[in-house]
């Protein structure tokens, strides 16, 4: 007999990458990934993210 885990919020749902085959979106994904990778800037993390969204889930990009 083993133990019973719920697995039930382990999956993370989100995307890893712009469904688009926009060429300069691509280009700005590839630029906020390596930002988010090489600063500790929470900003540049929080733009990758919401560029992976879709338009209509897609909050406005303020500075």
């Amino acid at each position: 007999m083993g133990i019973d885990i719920c697995h039930r919020f382990e999956r993370k749902v989100r995307r890893t990458a712009p469904k688009s085959n926009d060429i300069y979106l691509r280009l700005l994904v590839k630029l906020y990934r390596f930002l988010a990778r090489r600063t500790n800037s929470m900003f540049n993390k929080v733009v990758l993210k919401r560029l992976f969204m879709s338009r209509t889930n897609r909050p406005p990009f303020h500075c």
